[in-house]
């Protein structure tokens, strides 16, 4: 099943500290992506920023969907998402007592 951007929910705006996001694209980075433009989530994950936590979740979102316009990681627009069969991936951040469960991997390119 598909979805549309009807489908998704209203979601109140975050006040993120400059800091929390630099630490926040900096964990990203160094956890999911392969290069400058393209990053795979293929296995289970152990964070220490909400915010890279959150974005991988948020980012498994478009894999539900054709389109991407609505689907940005710090600033930059995606090209593509696609699931991928590695089974059930957990996302832990530090300090929190519960684990985020996604049911597969994916992998993402942003626009060049």
């Amino acid at each position: 099943m598909k979805l549309t951007a009807a489908d998704n929910p209203t979601v109140a705006a975050a006040t993120v500290d400059s800091a929390d996001s630099q630490a926040g694209l900096i964990e990203f980075k160094k956890l999911v992506m392969r290069d400058d433009n393209h990053g795979i989530v293929d296995r289970n994950l152990e964070f220490t920023t909400i915010q890279a936590r959150d974005e991988v979740v948020r980012l498994y979102g478009a894999t539900g969907y054709d389109y991407y316009t609505s689907f940005a990681l710090f600033g930059r627009p995606l090209a593509r998402v696609t699931a991928i069969t590695s089974g059930v991936i957990t996302l832990h951040c530090a300090g929190e007592a519960y684990q985020v469960s996604l049911p597969s991997g994916f992998e993402f390119w942003f626009e060049k």
